[in-house]
């Protein structure tokens, strides 16, 4: 069988997020480049994964080249469940040691800063809204919520109280209900695009990306610095950071609506910079008590 066609299995069979499939379609189609013809359950062996694997190091980055492993463990799980192949040895496959990376959210001053640049867009769009005031909306939603952008897009009107000033939501990744809540500057810039539409912010990627871009280009003529790669998604992270300064990781891991523990909020949405509050330690003047 080929592994591609595995993967069609998989996706029929199995509840999982498109996303997932994908990042299996695409190991198995790195996968059959690496070895000049469409991967076969026959290719699934230890030397050539781990072949695979080292090739792959020498081009992406460590994180990117074990993302691509365990897509094909997954898929090799797959066929020996149902196709009855030899099972893997897991010692014996090649593991890239993982690199992390700082954490870098926008500050609330960085935050301020695209706000006032919203407000400086004297423009509509297509659906006839200020672009001041989605945006404005939109961001300081992002900000108070946490919300991946992929859920803030789909939130409904019929998710949002005013008075509870709070969403109540499935998230799209964990499929749990997840509530946020909302300052009362959010719940006004909120009422003031409300619209007969089904979803509060209608506009996905494609259609907020100029305006993001001139919301950037704006705030950096007022010192303003936009790192590679942060986008209306970093508002997750400083949501995360800023709760965690005053409560403490378990309320940061929360507030993203994470379920399982704080490792990966540590990991990958407080910024590297931050201290918790009161974690100083005291001062060297002061008595040891001891």
């Amino acid at each position: 069988m080929h592994l591609a066609t595995a993967v069609d299995q998989i996706a029929t069979e199995r509840d999982l997020a498109k996303s997932t499939i994908g990042q299996y379609r695409k190991a198995v189609s790195r996968f059959s480049e690496f070895i000049g013809a469409p991967a076969e359950c026959k290719d699934l062996t230890a030397p050539r994964l781990n072949a695979f694997v080292a090739d792959l190091q020498t081009k992406v980055t460590n994180t990117t080249a074990g993302n691509y492993r365990r897509a094909l463990c997954r898929v090799w799980n797959y066929l020996t469940e149902n196709e009855g192949i030899p099972s893997y040895e897991i010692r014996r496959l090649r593991r890239p040691k993982s690199e992390e990376q700082p954490v870098f959210a926008w500050s609330l001053a960085e935050l301020r800063l695209l706000l006032a640049s919203c407000d400086r867009i004297d423009r509509k769009l297509r659906m006839g809204l200020p672009v001041r005031e989605y945006f404005r909306a939109l961001l300081l939603a992002a900000y108070d919520t946490g919300l991946r952008p992929s859920d803030l897009f789909l939130v409904r009107w019929t998710q949002f109280s005013k008075a509870d000033r709070c969403i109540l939501l499935v998230q799209h990744k964990t499929r749990k209900p997840h509530i946020v809540f909302l300052s009362d500057e959010t719940v006004v810039a909120i009422e003031a695009i409300r619209g007969e539409r089904e979803r509060i912010f209608p506009l996905t990627w494609g259609g907020i990306r100029r305006w993001m871009e001139l919301i950037f280009q704006g705030a950096s003529t007022q010192g303003f610095e936009r790192l590679p790669g942060k986008n209306l998604g970093t508002l997750r992270k400083t949501n995360a950071t800023e709760i965690y300064i005053v409560d403490g990781e378990a309320a940061a891991a929360e507030s993203l609506g994470h379920t399982s523990g704080t490792r990966i909020v540590r990991k990958h949405y407080i910024d590297h910079r931050a201290l918790r509050k009161y974690s100083v330690p005291r001062r060297p003047n002061e008595e040891s008590g001891r």
